[in-house]
């Protein structure tokens, strides 16, 4: 069972990265788009890449006042992980993982 959990992970990363390759050149991002970026933004702050992970379509069924929270919770998860005063720890990476009509998920 943990193969296909570690395949599942893996075409998750090649659709996010399909997707980011895909949207480069897109001013108009979407929320997937505008998810991550906020990782690509704190990546400075974090000294690591954080992973974003996506589970369906974003794009037209996640409300826009919702989708903005999102956002907004996602940088201020990031935020807290390479704050000095949380990450006594010394975390090394951050994956947080979205599907509509499901639960918000940070490991």
């Amino acid at each position: 069972m943990a193969a296909i959990g570690d395949i599942d992970e893996t075409i998750s990363q090649i659709r996010t990265t399909i997707y980011q390759l895909g949207q480069a050149a897109d001013p108009a991002r979407g929320l997937r788009g505008r998810l991550l970026d906020v990782g690509m933004d704190l990546t400075p702050t974090l000294a690591f890449d954080p992973a974003v992970r996506f589970a369906g379509v974003l794009e037209g069924t996640v409300p826009d006042e919702v989708a903005d929270d999102l956002v907004a919770v996602l940088r201020e998860a990031l935020t807290m992980v390479g704050s000095d005063q949380l990450n006594r720890a010394g975390a090394s990476s951050a994956i947080a993982g979205v599907r509509p009509g499901g639960r918000w998920c940070a490991r």
